[in-house]
């Protein structure tokens, strides 16, 4: 199986095109589903079975290589699934991981000069390359395996707050939306907009003094943590090893799954496949889940954390 591309970034979310060498071209109706396999983590997805067989990558916990192999299911077949394809892809550090790393790690020490340092280093200057950097690190932000205690406001639950820059300041500094709204989603993120750094500036007056209406109607009616998706990812169903996420700009619905070396590899690699194959069949559960995050956390079995609505 040839893939369009090698690598993807470790936050996922990259379309990938893939071209079968089968004899037969696949019938139109086939179900195609992939499974990338890395050390730790598996994920089941769907392919889209149009004039080529394509899919949505989704974010990974570790930057390695993974082998990918597409399954045909049949329903009607003694054997319903069967290996029509198999390749390998890497999943690499970019810089809005980077970046992503830096305020979660650097997040309580950062200063209000910083900004013009990190704003050379991953060329947030040009308007050009800020626009795509806004999306990627704010997924990437959402795809990291964060702390618990681990808030906006960079410092520790119960402590009196002080004048300090926070990320959130970043963000508006940069004129970073994307990244602004995950920011105002975490904990800390709402009473943020008006903690001054040590020079006496809040985010909200920082996008005031800017001019930047955008951000600053954000910060002025901010969302509903408990209703927004980060950087438009939920996690909609969490059991034992097992987590259904759903990314509500492609509508892609991946199963990732911890891998378990005592566990019969084929028998579950294709529970997995029937248990993605049931929740897309299930209209009621597709409902809700294009409706919005439910209103309750979800704590990620494999060990990431995010915050679903």
């Amino acid at each position: 199986m040839e893939l369009s591309r090698r690598e993807v970034p470790l936050y996922g979310q990259a379309k990938v095109f893939a071209l079968l060498q089968a004899p037969d071209p696949l019938p139109k109706e086939a179900e195609i589903f992939i499974v990338l396999e890395g050390s730790t983590l598996a994920h089941v997805i769907r392919a889209q079975n149009d004039v080529m067989l394509c899919f949505i990558v989704p974010g990974h916990n570790l930057a390695e290589t993974v082998s990918v192999c597409a399954y045909l299911y049949s329903e009607t077949e003694t054997t319903p699934f069967t290996c029509v394809g198999g390749s390998r892809l890497k999943y690499v550090q970019d810089d809005a991981q980077d970046l992503a790393e830096h305020l979660v790690t650097h997040g309580h020490c950062l200063s209000s000069s910083d900004h013009r340092e990190l704003s050379s280093r991953f060329c947030l200057s040009e308007e050009s390359s800020r626009c795509a950097m806004d999306r990627h690190v704010a997924l990437a932000m959402a795809n990291l395996d964060i702390p618990h205690s681990w808030n906006v406001l960079a410092s520790p639950s119960g402590e009196e707050l002080r004048p300090r820059e926070s990320p959130l300041h970043l963000a508006v500094r940069w004129g970073l939306c994307c990244l602004a709204e995950l920011l105002l989603c975490q904990p800390g993120g709402l009473m943020a907009v008006t903690l001054p750094n040590e020079e006496g500036v809040t985010p909200l007056q920082l996008a005031h003094n800017r001019g930047h209406t955008q951000l600053l109607e954000l910060l002025t009616h901010p969302p509903n943590p408990l209703a927004t998706p980060p950087a438009g990812l939920s996690q909609v169903w969490a059991v034992h090893s097992h987590l259904l996420r759903f990314c509500h700009d492609s509508e892609n619905l991946t199963l990732t799954v911890r891998q378990n070396p005592q566990w019969n590899h084929q028998q579950n690699r294709q529970a997995d496949i029937l248990l993605l194959r049931d929740r897309l069949r299930d209209d009621n559960f597709l409902r809700q889940v294009n409706q919005g995050p439910e209103k309750r956390a979800v704590r990620d079995h494999t060990g990431e954390r995010r915050t679903s609505g």
